[in-house]
This record gives structure tokens, C-alpha cells and sequence, in this order.
């Protein structure tokens, strides 16, 4: 059965253990601002720049200008906050990956357990699984102002389900990315809490109900758990390659302590027994 990879330090091992729970995170937390901003994004109208200036004015006449998109004013959609997500990888060895994550581990799961257990926390919210489809940086701008034109936050529908247009091409833009990170290979998990969103909207006026800044919103999380066996539903563990053998040692010592059982092994990407290994078997040894 196929296996996804994800990293994550030592301190995120002994939650994992001790609250038997993983979690997906709001799209607000990644690093990459074409994901995270895009979740604040609201479409502001026509923009013109000219003089040295961004203005919702027209410019004088006569005077030249060029039109402005500018629809990042941190307030977000309503309905968006209940989007939660999780990013694996389907690549098990890469030395980018080992290089951005030098102080974490590498922990690897069955992609049909990881399913069961995300659709079983899911319950009747919607949930999707896939791959991330890596396009230029200006197709994921285009895509992300294309769907911000079509659903600017005043106009979202007041009752968003699963099934919606919404949805589908919400989660559409969040299995794209850009190129710069294509060597991440990420398979990614999406969920709607549909769930939380309506009683949501029940509380709050509805005038504001699309339109709120994040501080004026209260009891939203940023995460959605679902329940994680650590040493029954994670396969093993995996150390960086770059260790030697004395950190080795070291860091599977505190992982036996932290309570995992799970197989412990170190990356052999950079081992020199691969290669003299390969020798073996492709060259002739002189004589011979």
C-alpha cells in the first residue's frame, strides 16, 4: 500500500503520543503568503495606479495609469475560516527536503489509515485527498484573483454546502502551487467544517457574517483534530542522513523515551555503502 511522508520535530513526536490526536491547521498558518494571505484576501473593486499612487478614484483625465489589483485588506471570507488542511509528502527520500528540515524527523503513514482516520473525524463535513499540482506563479495568481472577482465576501451564498460551486473551487486553487516548491511532491488533505460554519452564522449579525476581521470573530480554531495512534498508525521513523553515529544513538535514545516503538532508522541518501554497493555490482572488479 502506498506511504505519505511528513516531517516534524522531536517536541511534535511527544504530542503526537501523548494526545493519541494529530490535527489539520487554517491555511492561514503555512508559510507560503500565495496560500496564507490569499485566506484574508477580499475583492476590493477596480484599483488604478498612476502618479506614483494605488486609488480607488479614476485617474484625472488625460493622465496615464495602469488598472491595480489590490484585494489584501486582512479581512476574509466568513465560510473560508472553516477550511482546514495537512500536507504530506508522496516522495520518501529528497535532499531538499532533509536540508529544510535538518532538525526534524521523518515519520511515515499508510495513505488508506490516514484516510479512514481523517473521513472518520470528518463525520458529515466534506473531505478531499490529492496530489498538488505544481503551475507557474502567475497561474496561481490568476487563479486565486479569478476566484476572488467571483466571490467577493459580501456576495458569498448564506448557507455554503460541501457541494457548492464555492467549495469546488476553493478546494480547486488549494491543490495548486507554485513551481518554487515543486520538489516538496505534497499530497495534501482539505476539509470544509460545515458543521461549525452554520451555527456559526447563526450567532452573528448578518450583515457582518462574511465580512468580520479576524479579531472581532470568537471561538474559531485554527485546527481540527482527528484521532492519531502514534505507534499503531505511524509505520516508522526515519533520522537525518547528515547524523553520525553518536547523534544517532542520541536522538533514537530520546525518541524511546518520548514512548515510540515504532522501527527507528537513519536515512541512507548519503551513506557511501550505496554507492560502493552499486560498484559492486556494475563494474568488474580488475582480473575478474
Amino acid at each position: 500500500m502506498p506511504s505519505l511522508y511528513r516531517f516534524i520535530d522531536l517536541a511534535r513526536v511527544q504530542r503526537l503520543i501523548s494526545e493519541r490526536a494529530d490535527c489539520l491547521v487554517h491555511p492561514t498558518l503555512w508559510p507560503d503568503p500565495f496560500e496564507s494571505h490569499f485566506f484574508y484576501a477580499r475583492e476590493l473593486g477596480p484599483m488604478y495606479r498612476y502618479n506614483g499612487i494605488v486609488s480607488s478614484s479614476p485617474p484625472p483625465p488625460g493622465t496615464d495609469f495602469s488598472p491595480s489589483c489590490s484585494w489584501f485588506d486582512n479581512e476574509k471570507h466568513g465560510c473560508a475560516k472553516f477550511i482546514y488542511a495537512q500536507c504530506w509528502s508522496t516522495r520518501a527520500e529528497s535532499d531538499a527536503l532533509w536540508r529544510r528540515n535538518k532538525l526534524d524527523v521523518r515519520v511515515e503513514v499508510d495513505l488508506d489509515v490516514l484516510k479512514a482516520l481523517v473521513t472518520e473525524a470528518a463525520g458529515t463535513n466534506a473531505v478531499l485527498f490529492g496530489s498538488v499540482k505544481y503551475v507557474s506563479e502567475q497561474e496561481v495568481a490568476a487563479s486565486r484573483t479569478a476566484f476572488l472577482k467571483r466571490w467577493p465576501a459580501p456576495s458569498l451564498p448564506p448557507h455554503v454546502r460541501p457541494t457548492s460551486e464555492w467549495f469546488t473551487e476553493i478546494a480547486a486553487i488549494m491543490f495548486e502551487k507554485r513551481e518554487a516548491f515543486d520538489f516538496e511532491h505534497e499530497f495534501r488533505i482539505i476539509l470544509y467544517d460545515q458543521a461549525s460554519y452554520l451555527p456559526w452564522r447563526e450567532t452573528v449579525p448578518a450583515p457582518l457574517h462574511d465580512n468580520l476581521l479576524l479579531s472581532e470573530r470568537t471561538n474559531m480554531p485554527n485546527t481540527y483534530p482527528y484521532k492519531l495512534d502514534f505507534n499503531n498508525h505511524i509505520r516508522g521513523v526515519t533520522l537525518h542522513p547528515l547524523l553520525n553515529d553518536s547523534e544517532v544513538q542520541i536522538q533514537t535514545q530520546k525518541l524511546r523515551s518520548l514512548g515510540v516503538s515504532v522501527p527507528i532508522s537513519q536515512s541512507s541518501l548519503y551513506k557511501r555503502q550505496n554507492f560502493d554497493t552499486w560498484i559492486s555490482q556494475h563494474i568488474p572488479r580488475p582480473g575478474s
